[in-house]
């Protein structure tokens, strides 16, 4: 399965070659699969929403200020290290829309 755009690359901005370029990385496929803590897995997609308390924030926001990033890069940075943690694989490819 090849990847073709419909778009002609000399039109689009950077941004958008941007995107088509992961855009076509995500639709050549592959996954994780993570372990499920749990007695009864069942598949599918599981989500969990929590409150990250002030003082973490704030730390979050000094070493995103210290490396110059944004918030969002430093949390995605870690959403990595996670994902690498949960399922032993040397490399894992994240991202987000924006």
């Amino acid at each position: 399965m090849s990847n073709v755009s419909l778009h002609d690359s000399h039109t689009l901005t950077a941004a958008e070659r941007g995107r088509e370029f992961w855009r076509g990385v995500l639709l050549a496929g592959g996954s994780t699969t993570l372990p499920r803590w749990t007695l009864k897995p069942v598949p599918g997609v599981g989500e969990h929403e929590a409150t990250i308390p002030n003082e973490l924030v704030a730390a979050l926001r000094r070493l995103a200020n210290e490396v110059a990033v944004s918030l969002s890069s430093v949390l995605l940075t870690a959403h990595g290290k996670v994902l690498g943690a949960l399922s032993g694989e040397p490399e894992v490819w994240t991202g987000y829309a924006g």
